[in-house]
């Protein structure tokens, strides 16, 4: 785990985790792709 130098450099650091997670982890709903691999698949379907 990383130290965190103050409230704000905490923030960010976490902010940015929690939106790589949420973006690149496999979802169930979305029959285990991350919602980057959903949305470029919708893409290609629609070209």
């Amino acid at each position: 785990m990383n130290a965190y130098d103050d409230k704000h450099d905490s923030a960010i650091r976490i902010f940015e985790y929690i939106e790589k997670y949420n973006s690149r982890r496999p979802h169930s709903a979305l029959k285990g792709l991350s919602p980057v691999e959903f949305r470029n698949k919708i893409e290609k379907m629609g070209k």
